[in-house]
């Protein structure tokens, strides 16, 4: 079986920025979690348990976040990303969108170039950007 593990480090701030975003107590979280409190704040403490896709996704029920947001805040090293996609869903809403789109383009999605897609995602958020009242940066 293939597991994926993160940075416990930037897991556990990231899981500890969610929570406190949504306003949870560390108690709080570990009920809905059903865990005991000490085992959820070692999630939280140093990073001193090793996480996985579970887990995550686990808090990310927990505490009503978006599981998705939560990932790429991971992955990138930047868990405010998490906690300014808690609420919107905005990961989520483009893993539904890549969805669709694989269903949609199915085995064709080879014949796209990466500059092409970056072009097309830029254009996107940059939309996006307006309607969140900031200007976005020309590339």
């Amino acid at each position: 079986m293939v597991r994926l593990t993160f940075d416990r480090f930037v897991m556990a701030k990231t899981i500890r920025a969610v929570r406190r975003f949504t306003g949870l107590t560390q108690d709080e979280i570990a009920a809905r979690m059903n865990m005991p409190p000490r085992s959820y704040q070692h999630l939280e403490g140093a990073g001193r348990k090793e996480f996985d896709l579970a887990v995550m996704f686990d808090v990310a029920e927990a505490s009503g976040a978006d599981p998705f947001g939560m990932l790429f805040a991971t992955i990138l090293k930047q868990p405010e990303i998490a906690v300014r996609m808690a609420d919107n869903k905005l990961a989520a809403c483009f893993a539904i969108a890549l969805a669709d789109f694989n269903d949609v383009v199915g085995d064709e999605a080879v014949n796209l170039q990466g500059a092409e897609i970056v072009e097309v995602f830029r254009t996107a958020f940059k939309n996006l950007a307006r309607k969140a009242g900031r200007p976005y940066p020309e590339a």
